[in-house]
């Protein structure tokens, strides 16, 4: 499965013209492979142990003293890559999305359906955070946020088409026998 993303990746940072080695093993690792697991997609919890879907309970979460019981840079890691993998590889799931409490702080926002726009700020925020203390990789992905995520976008084209040729094959085998 590590193959498969890799060539994925490396195809998807081609067609984006991105060309960070260090960024792409790191989405490739801590991203693909590690969300393969749902819990770990929603490892972050709120107080009560409620595991945290949106954006907006994260962040809200965050801003309580000690509600979240996790190292508040963790926190703004996981944000960021939490928002580069949604927008990245599953956009479509930003109009399913939704936070009870994003609801009241963010009606406007939740209305307007800019949902890829909600996610992109918070996610180049939490990465810049993540950067302080000069790790450069957090840098450039709170800067070019966007970039990345059209190669995960590029990324998970290359992996359908490798789907459906796989399912042609499958079914060209079918009917020869």
């Amino acid at each position: 499965l590590r193959f498969v993303f890799r060539k994925a990746l490396r195809a998807g940072f081609r067609y984006a013209n991105l060309t960070d080695n260090e960024i792409e093993q790191y989405i490739e690792e801590n991203i693909l492979v590690e969300f393969i697991h749902t819990d770990r997609i929603y490892k972050i919890r709120d107080a009560r142990g409620r595991r945290l879907e949106a954006i907006a309970d994260m962040l809200i979460a965050l801003g309580e003293n000690d509600a979240v019981p996790h190292p508040e840079l963790n926190v703004h890691k996981h944000i960021g890559d939490y928002a580069l993998f949604v927008t990245g590889v599953f956009p479509e799931l930003l109009r399913r999305i939704r936070s009870n409490s994003a609801e009241h702080t963010l009606g406007e926002l939740l209305a307007s359906g800019d949902m890829f726009g909600y996610y992109v700020a918070p996610g180049r925020r939490a990465y810049a955070r993540a950067a302080t203390g000069g790790n450069r990789m957090f840098g450039e992905l709170s800067r070019n946020f966007v970039s990345y995520a059209d190669a995960l976008t590029l990324a998970r084209a290359h992996l359908d088409s490798l789907k459906h040729r796989a399912f042609e094959d499958f079914q060209g085998g079918l009917l020869a026998t």
